[in-house]
């Protein structure tokens, strides 16, 4: 076990390097720096020596390979730089940000449950019926439609309608939790019912082959009532291949906060993103990208990990 959680970890961190690594180069391949942001930002013509100056006091003249290098020694030792913009780190913006992304995270979660459970037990309950057609076709549909279209037709609608648009200040599920929970309702519900409609197929499945299982088929033999065999016997078993399935959508969901906060208006870890690639902070654009790509990689680890805590027939020699 202790051997297997050391080369996860070491896995981990060869990942995490060649994921930063990648992109911190990319943003060099985009045309533009921050400079020529800060410059131009008005419409005016940017003059060549003030560019070449502000180039200079930010560091950029340096050869990419000596920004990469003095980048990675502080991200080592746990410094990610200072915002190019501002000059504020690059740790508090992400702290001032993360508890609207974490509160949009645990409503879209949340719905996610609720709907895969019911709706992939039923569905497998009622095989080949009215019933599991119309939620395989419900499923099959938002797993076809972007959740960020889906959000801008609805967006659309409700302007249109009954003249609502995103607010512009959002509470935090740790100052206020109530009032979040609402203001994230509707971009948690697109984000959960997206997710669930793969998960609650995965269920489906899951659930029709345990139901065809023996044991199952010897608890109906022996008289157990109907709900026992489903709830007991079923349900507990058909559930372990969904572990992987959780842990696949909450990295899905991390990733759709970055278009669902933009779309809401959302001032989290998402919006801080596609502002600073907007602008060429690369510090933070690196920030950002590393605390995502550690809890990514992070959660795939805990999944790997909770196969042995759930199920004791799964060894990791």
């Amino acid at each position: 076990m202790q051997a297997y959680v050391l080369r996860r970890l070491l896995f981990l961190l060869v990942t995490l390097w060649l994921m930063v690594t990648m992109l911190f180069f990319l943003m060099y391949v985009i045309p533009g720096d921050i400079a020529m942001v800060i410059l131009g930002w008005d419409g005016q013509p940017i003059d060549p020596e003030q560019y070449k100056l502000l180039r200079h006091e930010l560091g950029l003249d340096r050869p990419v390979l000596v920004q990469y290098g003095d980048w990675m020694w502080k991200a080592v030792h746990g410094n990610l730089g200072r915002s190019l913009w501002d000059g504020a780190p690059v740790t508090q913006l992400m702290a001032i940000r993360f508890p609207y992304t974490f509160g949009l995270m645990v409503v879209a979660m949340f719905w996610t449950i609720i709907l895969t459970i019911p709706v992939g037990v039923l569905s497998a309950l009622k095989q080949d019926t009215f019933i599991d057609y119309g939620l395989m076709g419900f499923q099959i549909g938002f797993m076809a439609a972007p959740s960020f279209w889906i959000g801008i037709l609805l967006l659309g609608w409700l302007a249109v309608t009954f003249r609502w648009h995103p607010r512009i200040e959002y509470a935090t599920i740790f100052s206020a939790p109530l009032t979040a929970l609402q203001q994230y309702a509707l971009p948690g519900i697109l984000m959960g019912i997206r997710s669930s409609a793969g998960t609650s197929r995965m269920l489906r499945s899951s659930m029709l082959e345990v139901m065809g299982s023996d044991y199952v088929r010897t608890a109906r033999a022996k008289g157990l009532k109907e709900r026992a065999v489903v709830y007991i016997h079923t349900m507990r078993n058909a559930f372990l291949p969904m572990i992987t399935m959780f842990g696949a959508e909450i990295t899905m969901l991390l990733g759709g906060t970055v278009i669902m906060e933009s779309l809401f208006n959302i001032p989290g870890l998402g919006t801080l993103l596609i502002t600073a690639v907007n602008a060429r902070d690369i510090p933070v654009v690196m920030g950002v990208s590393v605390y995502i790509g550690l809890l990514v990689l992070g959660f795939n680890l805990l999944v790997d990990l909770s196969y042995g805590w759930i199920d004791p027939r799964v060894r990791y020699d």
